[in-house]
């Protein structure tokens, strides 16, 4: 004795689609960028722009910082041989080029755009600490390090300043 159960076509089409848009809905809500008060934000073009802009220069961050912890470990080092500072100080160098690439290649959001050219110039201060830092690593005199330092430290003063920019806080 079985029991046959006949169901329609268009029975199981409604069942499909039914949790179709229920589990699209589930999903957009967990990956929607969310407010304040933890509900979903609609993305019109132009605030989507601004969260993707974000989100770049939160990475760029991230990358200026080992980049300002790269710098100072190599002058905290004079006794480290040529060799392995011109390693250390060229794969900086590159970093500091292909992140500058990145960003010239990237449009702020206009409301962002005071926050895209602090960026590169914080971007350009390291390339010039690397610069000296490269002059002091080939002469190594007192006055050269002096200057790579303060080429540095110049650098980071101006990244400190920008880490304060409540665009660029990360958090969750």
């Amino acid at each position: 004795m079985g029991l046959e159960l006949e169901v329609s076509r268009s029975f199981l089409k409604n069942v499909f689609l039914s949790i179709s848009v229920v589990g699209l809905t589930i999903l957009g809500y967990f990956s929607s960028p969310q407010s304040e008060d933890h509900r979903p934000m609609l993305l019109t073009p132009s605030l989507a722009r601004v969260v993707k802009y974000q989100h770049s220069a939160q990475r760029w961050i991230l990358k200026i910082e080992e980049v300002n912890a790269e710098l100072a470990a190599i002058q905290e080092q004079p006794a480290m041989d040529l060799f392995s500072q011109d390693r250390q100080i060229s794969r900086v160098y590159g970093w500091l080029v292909s992140l500058r690439e990145e960003m010239d290649g990237t449009d702020a959001p206009p409301t962002l755009e005071n926050l895209h050219v602090m960026l590169m110039e914080i971007v350009a201060g390291y390339l010039d600490a690397t610069a000296w830092t490269a002059k002091w690593a080939s002469e190594p005199t007192e006055e050269n390090l002096t200057h790579a330092i303060e080429a540095w430290y110049g650098a980071s003063q101006q990244l400190e300043k920008i880490l304060e920019n409540p665009w660029l806080q990360v958090g969750p």
